[in-house]
């Protein structure tokens, strides 16, 4: 089953809005303000003007004019006094976030059009609480369908094939839309739960599955973007259908979350399918 969630206009738009053929998108993984370390921020009320300006302007730098979250949390700080829409993403006009599914909490923030309908669908086989966010805005005249998801981030037992079908499904489900942004922490890699001395391997192989389908991947496993700091995974991605996509980057912050920030240029396709 499908749920259908309402997009809500907030504030006042600032930055670039998405009404041209290119635009600049971004995803991040924001490990709830904690480092990825707890489903829930970290930030205590004294941290809050501090760090509310330093992810606005790690934001700002990025210049996105549309960015998918993942690990959203909706309270800035632990006393739940400010709001992390108007704290950390006020910049943006428009948002779209779905439900908090325990560690998964997938969001989206841009400027321009609102959009024409937003939704989010729990995968078929899952262990997590992992599902994706679906939205439709127009750019440049024509839909577009932005995806945010987080897969799950292991292989556990009796669930080897869980994140590999989810990729499949998430195939499925968009293969046929003309243009289409797939975003967000896909988790690829080999773990070691028998002995936990030994690191996670990193496995953009299964990315593969995509461009077999058609799409186009941002990161092919060039890029490394977790553990912040220390990156060695390709865990996460922007992949497009219908659009081209140029210029993926990778924005290592350290001290505001355990993921780096990727974005690109994306252009759209006249006439594709």
């Amino acid at each position: 089953m499908s749920h259908v969630i309402a997009w809500v206009a907030v504030g006042l738009m600032t930055g670039v809005a998405l009404g041209g053929e290119s635009f600049t998108f971004a995803s991040w993984n924001v490990g709830h303000y904690a480092q990825g370390k707890d489903w829930k921020t970290a930030v205590k009320p004294e941290e809050a003007e501090e760090k509310g300006l330093a992810y606005r302007k790690m934001l700002d730098e990025v210049g996105a004019d549309f960015l998918g979250v993942c690990e959203y949390f909706d309270s800035f700080t632990t006393a739940s006094e400010r709001r992390a829409d108007v704290s950390v993403f006020g910049r943006y006009a428009h948002r779209a976030i779905g439900p908090q599914r325990e560690w998964q909490w997938n969001a989206q923030f841009w400027n321009g059009e609102a959009a024409s309908g937003s939704r989010w669908q729990t995968y078929a086989k899952h262990l997590q609480g992992v599902y994706y966010l679906a939205t439709r805005v127009k750019v440049g005249g024509e839909d577009v369908t932005f995806v945010q998801t987080h897969l799950d981030w292991a292989k556990f037992k009796g669930h080897e094939d869980d994140r590999a079908s989810q990729m499949r499904e998430l195939i499925a489900e968009f293969k046929d839309e003309r243009h289409v942004v797939i975003a967000g922490d896909f988790n690829v890699g080999v773990r070691f739960f028998e002995d936990p001395t030994k690191k996670t391997l990193d496995n953009p192989v299964e990315y593969k599955v995509f461009e077999e389908a058609g799409f186009t991947l941002g990161n092919d496993g060039r890029f490394k973007t977790a553990p912040a700091g220390d990156c060695y995974l390709s865990l996460d991605n922007i992949i497009v259908k219908g659009l081209e996509i140029a210029d993926f980057k990778v924005w290592d912050c350290p001290e505001l979350s355990d993921h780096a920030l990727v974005s690109a240029k994306l252009t759209l396709k006249n006439g594709a399918r």
